[in-house]
């Protein structure tokens, strides 16, 4: 092997095999992702950060099942967004932004027993408050939403 071919190689020329290029490939799109996921996240991690209160919904959870509970909320056929975590008995309040003409359902998960509960919930604005009381019977009941 010349000097000028092993120069080649070293330079990622059109001696890499398929494979070898596809992996060269899936590193530069990979890190170019992972830099993207980053600088997306960035905001500490704040459900809905950097939105006008009054342009997103306000729940109150009062939680009086004997666990801890994980509260999240998902429009329809989208991922779930976690809200944060409800103490075993105790109330927490959390704010999100809400995007009018979805079907809207918050979700609870129970930490210990990993079962779940969710409510469909209709009919709300933008600035509506919800109280939101997770039974012993693990079910959601949710009070009439109300205008700030």
């Amino acid at each position: 092997m010349d000097a000028r071919t092993l120069q080649r190689g070293i330079q990622g020329g059109a001696r890499l095999s398929f494979v070898a290029q596809r992996r060269r490939r899936l590193r530069t799109w990979g890190g170019a992702a992972l830099a993207l996921l980053a600088v997306g996240c960035s905001s500490g991690g704040t459900p809905g950060a950097g939105f006008d209160a009054d342009s997103g919904v306000t729940v109150h959870v009062h939680n009086e099942v004997g666990e801890p509970v994980q509260l999240r909320y998902v429009y329809a056929g989208a991922v779930p967004t976690t809200l944060g975590q409800v103490a075993a008995n105790g109330r927490e309040t959390f704010t999100f932004r809400y995007l009018q003409g979805f079907d809207l359902r918050l979700t609870a998960d129970f930490v210990e027993r990993r079962t779940s509960s969710s409510n469909p919930i209709m009919d709300l604005r933008p600035g509506d408050v919800l109280d939101l009381t997770i039974n012993q019977r693990k079910e959601l009941e949710l009070a009439q939403a109300r205008t700030r």
